[in-house]
């Protein structure tokens, strides 16, 4: 059975997709019409591919990502909590920060390099 990597597929109605690429079928047959073993079957093998994708989503989130995890004092942070609030995209915001960051020190560096060389 191959690995179907397709996001969310249960609750966006992509089951439709596994299922053709599982059995090949294009014939899309409804998930509630049990009555025959062919729907049974289908269903079981949009089943298995539900769990294939899970199976391939937790891995590859295991090998391809890190997660940070930051707790706030309600008291003491509450500036910083108010502004992560009102950022709509709080990871991207926060990637963002830590990039202007890096590229601050990495001129900081060439500067001092500069400054070194220039009193040899």
């Amino acid at each position: 059975m191959p690995e179907i990597a397709l996001e969310g597929i249960r609750d966006s109605g992509m089951w439709y997709y596994i299922y053709m690429a599982v059995t090949g079928k294009k014939k899309k047959t409804s998930r509630k019409d049990t009555s025959d073993s062919t729907a049974k079957n289908d269903l079981k093998a949009t089943e298995l591919a539900h769990r294939n994708f899970r199976e391939y989503q937790k891995k590859w989130m295991k090998e391809q990502t890190m997660s940070i995890h930051l707790h706030f004092n309600v008291n003491n942070d509450i500036d910083v909590i108010e502004w992560m609030k009102m950022q709509d995209n709080k990871q991207d915001y926060i990637r963002q920060l830590i990039r202007a960051d890096i590229a601050r020190q990495e001129r900081k560096k060439k500067r001092e390099k500069a400054k070194a060389q220039g009193k040899k």
